[in-house]
């Protein structure tokens, strides 16, 4: 599959200015890859994976979105992963255990917008972002057979809602 506009260095997913080249993954990707960014609602027939059952919209949005670097470093959620624990009110923490080759390495932050009161006392937001550091501990797990990043974010108490947002990159050379 190909999305032209997810590749181009200009599309408003992709972060300023790191890259000012197009992003090869977008073409030719796997159907099964693109399920975590393109969501087919009319015809289910779309997805194109080539699977004995059909992966439902509800189930499909319910995916967390995963950038090129989820499947270029060969990351995996573990398989206990629930979507509400991204739902965090007021100082709640989410934990997420994301599974790592053995060259790659993983930070955290999250990234919440600030809210201003205007004359009235009515909240509106102030087009700042906050960028707070999460944890991003690695483990080995099954007697080392296993690498995994445990990464715990947390809104602060003024934040009514952010994003957890996880970096992936070889050792060594992460910027």
């Amino acid at each position: 599959m190909i999305d032209a506009s997810l590749a181009s260095p200009t599309h408003p997913s992709r972060p300023p200015p790191a890259t000012k080249s197009f992003e090869s993954f977008y073409f030719l990707t796997r159907p099964s890859e693109f399920l975590y960014t393109h969501v087919p609602l009319a015809d289910q027939r779309h997805q194109h994976v080539l699977s004995l059952e059909e992966i439902f919209p509800a189930v499909q949005l319910a995916l967390p979105y995963a950038c090129p670097a989820y499947f270029q470093h060969d990351l995996a959620l573990q398989s206990d992963f629930d979507i509400a624990r991204t739902r965090l009110d007021g100082l709640q923490v989410a934990c997420i255990d994301v599974e790592v080759p053995d060259d790659v390495e993983c930070v955290a932050e999250v990234e919440s917008q600030i809210y201003e009161r205007d004359l009235e006392g009515d909240l509106f937001e102030s087009g700042e972002v906050v960028k707070e550091p999460a944890l991003a501990q690695p483990l080995w797990v099954e007697e080392g057979q296993r690498r995994i990043y445990r990464v715990k974010g947390f809104l602060n108490g003024d934040d009514s809602r952010g994003t957890l947002k996880i970096y992936a990159g070889k050792k060594g050379l992460m910027v």
